[in-house]
């Protein structure tokens, strides 16, 4: 009889495992299922002008950044003619 408990005691364990690891499986499904409605709803917005304001702020901030190297020279060669007066 000892065995026949024992055996019962084997598959309850079995069954509660087997229903955790079902329940586990459910919470990674539905945690997957709301990333997918997030990136979903995140893909059906109109695109965002975001990165063209990003790339017109950064030609501007080269050009100025230009033009001040290009200046550099002159700025120097004042500065140096000055200290040598």
């Amino acid at each position: 009889m000892d065995r026949v408990e024992d055996r019962l005691a084997k598959i309850e364990l079995r069954q509660e495992a087997t229903v955790q690891a079902v329940n586990r499986v459910l919470d990674s499904l539905e945690t997957q299922t709301e990333l997918l409605r997030a990136l979903l709803e995140w893909a059906n917005k109109p695109a965002s002008s975001d990165l063209a304001e990003a790339l017109q702020k950064l030609e501007i901030a080269i050009r100025t950044l230009f033009e001040h190297v290009a200046a550099m020279p002159a700025l120097v060669s004042e500065a140096v003619a000055e200290r040598l007066r």
